[in-house]
């Protein structure tokens, strides 16, 4: 896609890169008297993401490459800059554009990491800038998975999401640089919708806190090792209802040799590569499953 036009664009812009992520542990603990889920996930940022140009302005102005986006007040994007705005009392009328790549509703993290880099924009043009806490506390109350794209790399998340922590040193040199494909068919999964799903695979549908920890210490203790634990407890109750998903998962593990998974709730999923993978021929199984219009994009973890 190409950069925006100087029309979209004001003068003095600034671009903040609102990076896609990927869930490679996703373990689902518990159901918390909030109605939220307990959680433990180990999410890489990837360098494929959207972009974030923000200007000042004499009137608030919020415009988007893809005209499928809401840009109105429900935009993850418009509330951030609400919460900024009730919370550090800048009040500068800004001329926003969003230059969208991650697919709408992929579980690839598109609109949590334009609301972070929305923030991050806005901090730089504040003249009393807010300290990391500040974005902490602002990126939570924007939503359940907003704090990890304050890192710049992987991070173990924990609790509804709102529990960061960055990876060992070890772990996130090990996964930073792999190449990985990305897949999307086009169509959306609800969130909401899988973790209730979630709930009626069996009467005890959730990994247990101590088989969480125990995933991670492993992981920890093995940097090198991590693709060998890839998990999503979320995969099976989306797999029972959209049968793209495992169709396709399976048709690239028996004609590739390509091992799939699906990120966060869907219905977006990547594959891990190596030189011995031929794109090409990936990206047409790809294609001819999902149709011409599905998303295809190779890119690697941060």
């Amino acid at each position: 896609m190409n950069a925006p036009s100087e029309q979209a664009i004001l003068p003095g812009a600034i671009a903040i890169h609102a990076p896609a992520k990927l869930n490679l542990i996703l373990a689902v603990t518990g159901l918390r008297p909030d109605g939220f889920h307990n959680l433990l996930s180990l999410v890489a940022p990837l360098a494929f993401g959207d972009t974030v140009w923000l200007a000042q302005s004499s009137i608030d102005h919020f415009s988007c490459s893809d005209p499928c986006l809401d840009t109105g007040p429900s935009n993850l994007v418009s509330k951030a800059l609400r919460i900024y705005r009730n919370i550090s009392g800048y009040d500068q009328p800004l001329r926003m554009h969003l230059e969208k790549r991650i697919p709408i509703g992929s579980g690839f993290g598109g609109g949590s990491s334009d609301a972070v880099a929305l923030l991050k924009a806005v901090n730089k043009l504040n003249p009393h800038p807010l300290d990391f806490s500040g974005l902490y506390r602002m990126a939570v109350e924007i939503g359940s998975d907003c704090a990890l794209f304050l890192e710049t790399g992987p991070v173990w998340m924990e609790g509804r999401g709102e529990s960061i922590h960055a990876a060992k040193p070890s772990l996130s040199e090990a996964i930073r640089g792999h190449r990985v494909l990305l897949f999307h068919p086009g169509f959306e999964v609800s969130t909401a919708w899988a973790y209730k799903a979630l709930r009626g695979e069996s009467p005890d549908p959730y990994m247990s806190p101590e088989q969480a920890a125990a995933l991670k210490s492993t992981i920890d203790s093995s940097p090198s090792q991590w693709g060998s634990f890839i998990h999503n407890d979320l995969y099976p109750p989306v797999a029972n209802k959209f049968l793209a998903i495992p169709t396709l998962i399976r048709n690239l593990k028996r004609t590739h040799g390509l091992s799939a998974y699906m990120s966060g709730s869907g219905s977006g999923c990547f594959a891990l590569l190596t030189s011995e993978h031929e794109i090409s021929t990936i990206r047409k199984s790809v294609l001819e499953a999902w149709g011409p219009e599905s998303f295809f994009e190779e890119t690697t973890f941060m």
